[in-house]
């Protein structure tokens, strides 16, 4: 009977401290895809763009990546509900978008992004994009997203 007690005991303490140091064990991880590919992939299976102008000297976007874009929630939203592109606002590499070379400040640019964070949500024609400007805690996030579903 103790050896059953402390086997239980020691199953109990290992299942604890895994969950303890991996986090949640189902939590769904947001996919990242390129903007070329995202292209393709609206024409075969119609979703919503989420795009995320991201820099590293921008302090609240890297919260947002290490808060709101790893919230189980958010991820499994973004994951079902859209193809989500993050770019890199600094990067000087160029990429097809509509038929147009552009880099990431450019097109950020052209579609009037002055400050980071911005997010872009674009429908599956890229023909309708919406802004989501600033910092965004998860839950402000879901209600922001849920808000282009109307």
């Amino acid at each position: 009977m103790n050896r059953i007690v402390t086997l239980s005991l020691s199953m109990t303490l290992l299942l604890t401290s895994f969950v303890a140091v991996n986090g949640e064990v189902d939590a769904p991880e947001l996919k990242w895809y390129g903007i070329e590919e995202v292209q393709k992939l609206t024409k075969e299976r119609p979703k919503k763009v989420f795009i995320d102008f991201t820099a590293k000297w921008c302090g609240w976007g890297q919260v947002m990546d290490k808060k709101t874009f790893t919230d189980p929630e958010v991820a499994a939203y973004l994951n079902e509900n859209y193809y989500s592109v993050k770019l890199n606002f600094d990067s000087p590499d160029t990429f097809e978008y509509l038929g147009e070379k552009y880099t990431a400040k450019q097109l950020a640019q052209k579609n009037g992004i002055t400050g980071l964070p911005t997010m872009l949500v674009a429908s599956p024609d890229f023909k309708k994009v919406e802004r989501i400007v600033g910092y965004q805690k998860p839950k402000q996030f879901m209600n922001s997203l849920k808000g282009f579903d109307e």
